[in-house]
């Protein structure tokens, strides 16, 4: 997981900042490779701090990291672990819902299978 694709080709390192902030990233990553344990840690080298998780992959099979670098201003990265690669809600149970949106996910579902870099 520690690098992923850039969208002008090529890979970037996910586990740091990046230089220019200014960026904004979703992605998503299969966990379940590994065995039936998965780990991830978050590290803050200045401040000396780890955070570490260890999961089954059978409960959470992906990991879902979001990155925020505004231009100025505060720096974010979340960690979330999911039973899907992104966060959609679930198919509508209400038999009254249009069948336009039933109908539009499944292929949502299907796009989230992809991992993208938004910069």
């Amino acid at each position: 997981m520690a690098h992923g694709p850039l969208q002008s080709g090529g890979k970037v390192d996910l586990r740091a900042a990046p230089v220019d902030h200014d960026s904004l990233d979703h992605t998503g990553h299969l966990m379940t490779k590994g065995g039936p344990y998965a780990w991830v840690t978050a590290v803050h080298p200045k401040r000396g701090l780890v955070l570490g998780y260890l999961f089954k992959t059978s409960e959470y099979p992906w990991l879902q990291t979001w990155e925020n670098y505004p231009a100025q201003g505060m720096m974010a990265r979340g960690l979330e672990f999911g039973t899907q690669a992104f966060d959609f809600a679930a198919p509508p149970s209400d038999h009254r819902e249009s069948p336009v949106r039933r109908a539009a996910l499944p292929l949502a579902a299907q796009r989230c299978r992809r991992s993208r870099r938004h910069t």
